[in-house]
């Protein structure tokens, strides 16, 4: 069974909730066209309105009601999980390097940041502006982001900082 983007977000939604209620925006046009086609699908159903599960509607009898996620629609959220088989493609060659790597490079713009801190000495916004290509506002940022994640960022000395 084929699921859209849209379709796959409020499936995965409800998914994630205890009571597999799904909160959906009923003024989006497009969630209300996929809300009708999981409902079609049987991938969704509508209840009345318990506990806390989020209102959908009203019915025409005017009790509440709620948009639940099936069994079939679990089950269908957990086959797109999988990955399709893509199509054969030409394996990459890769480019021949003319230096050999010491030793692996941090994933990210961030794990570099807090590789440089924490060296013993720290660093300097200058250094780290060149080693992420970064503004200093943004490197400050990033300074304080770590902080907000209970790192240590300390300022040592002339504009060095360091994680402790």
């Amino acid at each position: 069974m084929h699921l859209d983007d849209t379709q796959l977000i409020l499936l995965s939604r409800a998914s994630q909730r205890a009571d597999h209620g799904l909160e959906t925006d009923t003024k989006n046009e497009a969630h209300a066209k996929a809300v009708r086609t999981l409902l079609r699908r049987k991938l969704l159903q509508a209840v009345p309105r318990t506990g806390d599960l989020p209102l959908w509607r009203t019915g025409k009898d005017d009790a509440p009601q709620s948009l639940v996620l099936t069994p079939a629609g679990l089950e269908a959220l957990e086959g797109t999980e999988k990955p399709a088989a893509a199509p054969a493609k030409a394996p990459r060659r890769a480019k021949p390097s003319t230096k050999q790597a010491t030793k692996a490079q941090p994933a990210s713009k961030n794990a570099k940041v807090v590789a440089l801190l924490q060296r013993s000495k720290g660093a300097t916004v200058a250094e780290l502006m060149k080693a992420t290509g970064w503004q200093p506002h943004t490197v400050r940022a990033a300074l304080t982001g770590l902080r907000k994640k209970g790192m240590a960022v300390e300022r040592t000395g002339q504009g060095t900082y360091r994680i402790g």
